[in-house]
């Protein structure tokens, strides 16, 4: 076997090893990381879910409170059934309002149809209430009206009666739909006998056994099985009434990608085998069929017989053995011949050795090349390396496509431009050598103009296609950013089982050279490579979604909470944003300054909903209370590493200026430029909108506001900027 073979096959039994043991890694890593951030995320989201549940509870319970003082003060009278009206209509999430009387009376708002001999004594709310002296919350049950699910909140009025309110499983049921940690993503919600409450998965089976949805769900098992699809399951108890969470995710699509590498890596290993047995193979002939031969040409020499011919220009260690073998037998002839032939046979071997040294020669020059070559494909190996380590960095993909597109257009043989074209909602070049990028970006491409190909495929003159795919005027655009083709080598581009776009080499015209299965092989690895680069910055994407639906989850939170909120944030977040990008912050800082604009106010989920929505001016004791959001709106955010440095901003978004403001009095600069912005864009909105205990004011009075508190409560460059936006935005014309 040659040299060069054995060379050419140690390399490539090299590179599958590396790759084996390259994927085995990943696989192994790859699936722990997936269910640690399963796990993660799913313990956030319940905690969020159990927080925003027990925050609206305990508001609840202190409007029980506040209604049983009231009829305490009152006693049952005809004001009893305003203020039941008056309640529910200011509470949304609250669904009636109700009060059973220690004679036997019973009111309610809105007034249901019930039987003459109803009894409010006999009802489990009442006797519950009745001994106690605390608020009580009654297990979830179904009005005997509209079959709704409902839990009740009630207490004690001085032994008069029961008072209470009644809330709807709906409010949580929203609240839980919110949550997504994976697509394919659900959460149920239990009583303490293990009954469905809310059930996000296809809202059935509500007050049953939670093992009538799938039997795995009752166990202790970080999994189960419901129809037909496996799930990845975690079961949490609150922290705060007898329930229990189980959030579970589709496996199938937690795993996707760990599954095709599964695939890549059975590829490898049946490469792996074939080339291991293919390898074998060859070495075995090239030792046994030798040694065969030469084991009968030496028994012909036992038998005297010296007329035997040896292949002298055989290599390895058999070919030496035989050429050694050749030159005794040569020797005992020369012994047994005359003088005369001892001359001429001296001359022959003479002649051989002259022989041997010019195939010395040859050998050492092919050596020379071989090591030229080894150097060349260590070079290549190495580059591919470091575009492969560059997949899970930050650096974007287009400098990625880039390298890669120079790489080939170096290694695949013939070639001389290049470009990297991928399908968005348009036709979209990423990365071009030879060919002008920039022109070809400003073309407006449709998706139909691609040319697709199944596979690898060499495509004649492709500009012949392209006139017959493009309108005349695109064409001509295209013509003049490219440079002239004879031949493509074009290569699809995949993530998963989606074309997504071309991978091209060309030949100039002009050139007598043409591709082959060589350059389709490299082509394929490359392509394979463009598509790994895809997979993976798309999980990325997939990544930050998920932390953006976070944050739209504790959104939802406070705007059922706080009604009023609803919009505010939104507004809050895209004009604080706005302002940013007019400051030419970096993009990084623009966009954390959106998402702490959107939670800015997600600590008053800690301000009981009364102080909220209170009509008339609030106590100094209450206005204390609505200072503490800030703070506690970062203690909820700084939980979350993501959320940390956004946790900061929120907390400090009602400094002023001056060092007037709270909660810690930070002066001017000391204060972060982020919620400097927000403490302009906030007032604003605060004073343009409907509060509970005022109509919004006008543009006009709002102007006068921020340009009379410039430098003292708003810094003045940031006032000026942001009414530079207002002012010539056609909304507040």
């Amino acid at each position: 076997m040659k040299i060069k073979n054995k060379i050419l096959l140690s390399i490539i039994l090299i590179v599958l090893f590396i790759s084996i043991a390259y994927e085995t890694i990943f696989y192994i890593n790859e699936k722990k990381d997936t269910n640690n951030e399963f796990i993660k995320n799913s313990e956030l989201s319940i905690k969020l879910i159990d927080n925003a549940i027990n925050f609206f509870i305990e508001g609840k319970k202190a409007d029980v409170s506040s209604l049983s003082s009231i009829i305490k003060e009152t006693k049952v009278s005809s004001t009893t059934m305003n203020l039941f009206k008056n309640y529910v209509n200011n509470h949304k999430n609250t669904t009636f309002a109700f009060f059973g009387s220690s004679n036997g009376e019973y009111l309610e708002y809105p007034i249901p149809k019930l039987s003459k001999d109803y009894d409010p004594r006999v009802r489990p709310w009442y006797l519950k209430a009745i001994n106690s002296s605390d608020v009580e919350i009654i297990d979830p049950y179904l009005t005997l009206a509209s079959k709704e699910l409902m839990v009740s909140i009630v207490k004690n009025v001085n032994n008069l009666g029961v008072v209470g309110i009644g809330v709807s499983l709906k409010n949580f049921y929203l609240l839980l739909k919110t949550i997504n940690t994976f697509k394919d993503t659900y959460l149920i919600l239990l009583d303490e006998k293990n009954r469905i409450l809310i059930n996000t998965y296809n809202n059935s089976n509500i007050l049953k056994d939670v093992s009538t949805l799938s039997k795995d769900l009752n166990l202790k098992k970080e999994s189960a099985l419901i129809d037909n699809n496996e799930y990845l399951v975690l079961k949490k108890n609150s922290q705060f009434l007898n329930w229990k969470y189980i959030i579970f995710s589709n496996k199938s699509i937690i795993y996707k990608k760990i599954l095709n590498f599964n695939k890549n890596l059975l590829i490898m290993f049946t490469l792996f085998f074939i080339i291991s047995i293919y390898y074998a193979e060859i070495t075995s002939k090239s030792i046994t069929k030798p040694l065969e031969n030469l084991s009968k040409k030496i028994k012909l020499i036992k038998n005297n017989n010296f007329d035997i011919t040896f292949d002298i220009n055989s290599e390895g260690e058999i070919g030496t053995i035989e050429r050694s073998l050749g030159m005794m037998t040569i020797s005992i002839k020369k012994l047994l011949n005359e003088v005369e032939q001892k001359n001429e046979k001296l001359e022959k071997l003479n002649q051989e050795i002259l022989n041997s040294n010019e195939e010395l020669s040859d050998l050492n020059t092919e050596l020379e090349s071989m090591y030229i070559k080894t150097e060349e494909l260590n070079t290549i190996f190495e580059k591919l390396i470091s575009i492969i380590s560059q997949i899970n960095s930050n650096v974007h993909e287009e400098e990625i496509f880039s390298d890669l597109l120079t790489l080939a257009i170096d290694i695949i043989p013939n070639a001389d431009t290049g470009s990297i074209a991928l399908l968005t909602d348009k036709f979209e070049f990423v990365a071009a050598v030879g060919h002008n990028l920039k022109e070809l970006q400003k073309i407006e491409l449709k998706k139909e103009y691609m040319i697709k190909v199944k596979d690898i495929t060499i495509i004649k003159d492709v500009n012949y296609k392209n006139i017959n795919i493009m309108p005349k005027e695109v064409f001509e655009k295209f013509k003049k950013a490219t440079k002239e083709i004879s031949e493509s080598l074009i290569s699809p581009i995949y993530v998963g089982e989606t074309y997504i776009g071309n991978l091209s080499v060309d030949i100039l015209k002009g050139s007598n050279k043409h591709f082959g299965n060589d350059s389709k092989r490299i082509m394929k690895a490359l392509s394979t490579i463009s598509s790994s680069i895809l997979t993976v910055k798309n999980y990325s994407k997939i990544q930050g979604k998920l932390h953006s639906q976070i944050i739209y989850s504790l959104i939802k939170i406070l705007e059922i909470y706080d009604p009023y909120t609803k919009g505010h944030s939104e507004f809050v977040a895209k004009y604080s944003f706005e302002v940013a990008k007019k400051l030419n912050l970096n993009m990084e800082k623009c966009k954390k300054i959106y998402w702490a604009g959107l939670l800015h106010d997600i600590g008053k989920i800690f301000v009981p909903s009364t102080i909220l929505n209170k009509t008339s001016k609030l106590t100094n004791e209450e206005f204390e209370e609505i200072k503490k959001h800030p703070i506690s709106g970062y203690e909820i955010l700084k939980t979350s590493e993501e959320l940390e440095e956004i946790a900061k901003i929120v907390l400090h978004h009602h400094e002023r200026y001056d060092g007037k403001g709270y909660p810690y009095g930070l002066l001017e600069k000391d204060i972060p430029i982020e919620s400097r912005i927000i403490t302009v864009v906030d007032t604003w909105n605060a004073m343009t909108s409907n509060r509970p205990y005022r109509e919004a004011l006008n543009i006009e009075y709002a102007i006068k506001e921020l340009q009379k508190n410039r430098g003292t409560q708003f810094d003045a460059n940031l006032v000026d900027v942001f009414l530079d936006i207002i002012l010539n935005n056609e909304q507040f014309e």
